[in-house]
């Protein structure tokens, strides 16, 4: 078996480099105002799932049934 040091100090040296503004970019740029995000998922009911998001931090999860 090969010893991956190297490529773990490697992936602490990456780690290491991320900040809050470059995790906005990876979280999708959630981290601005309200932001609905509707799923593209039907329950038994022909409901669509849909979250709601604020400061980067999901704050509730309603249903919409109309029109779907």
């Amino acid at each position: 078996m090969k010893n991956l040091n190297g490529m773990k100090s490697f992936s602490s040296l990456e780690n290491k480099k991320l900040d809050l503004n470059s995790s906005t970019a990876v979280l999708g740029s959630l981290e601005g105002g309200p932001k609905y995000i509707a799923s593209n998922f039907l329950d038994e009911n022909g409901c669509r799932d849909v979250d709601y998001y604020h400061g980067g931090k999901w704050r509730a999860r309603f249903y919409d049934c109309s029109g779907c």
